[in-house]
């Protein structure tokens, strides 16, 4: 709505504003977890992992997850790996992992993922994200109407936000 767009807080225009109304809407969202939980990227609506994440956990054949804090012989971190479990659907469970060497290995832009300030600051949150949106995909895309998974070389904050205006 207009307030929306002239207080510039959930939106940079007012048609952004609008596609997150229209998403949360159609996702039966409270339109104010919308606004703060759906980001539009080349105007395209992408859900921020804490939201999907919020989403699947009250899934009622969400059946459990289990997350191994990856380390080396040193207890040195490397990364994260995710398993989630669903009740009655033709993938019982999925695993899936990010880690620090994923991050060294992809670009974004002319920047390494690693060489980030929130993967430099934040490395274990950026992974634990990062392969928990990765395994959402996989289980559950149909409560995510095909909005998880963009996320990949967006940076995302250690509280599962996607970061916009960079």
């Amino acid at each position: 709505d207009l307030a929306t767009y002239q207080s510039r807080k959930y939106g940079t225009t007012q048609g952004e504003a609008a596609i997150k109304f229209v998403t949360a809407h159609e996702m039966g969202l409270p339109l104010s977890a919308g606004l703060r939980g759906i980001n539009v990227i080349n105007n395209i609506p992408i859900i921020a992992p804490k939201l999907a994440w919020g989403l699947i956990v009250k899934h009622p054949d969400f059946d459990g997850y289990e997350e191994k804090r990856l380390t080396d012989k040193q207890e040195k971190f490397l990364g994260f790996q995710i398993a989630l479990r669903r009740k009655n659907n033709p993938i019982k469970e999925a695993t899936r992992q990010f880690t620090l060497e994923d991050a060294r290995r992809i670009t974004q832009g002319n920047k390494k993922l690693i060489d980030k300030d929130n993967y430099q600051n934040y490395p274990e949150n950026m992974c634990y994200w990062r392969a928990m949106g990765f395994v959402i995909d996989v289980i559950f895309p149909d409560v995510l109407f095909g909005l998880g998974g963009q996320v990949e070389g967006l940076d995302i904050t250690p509280g599962g936000d996607i970061v916009t205006g960079k």
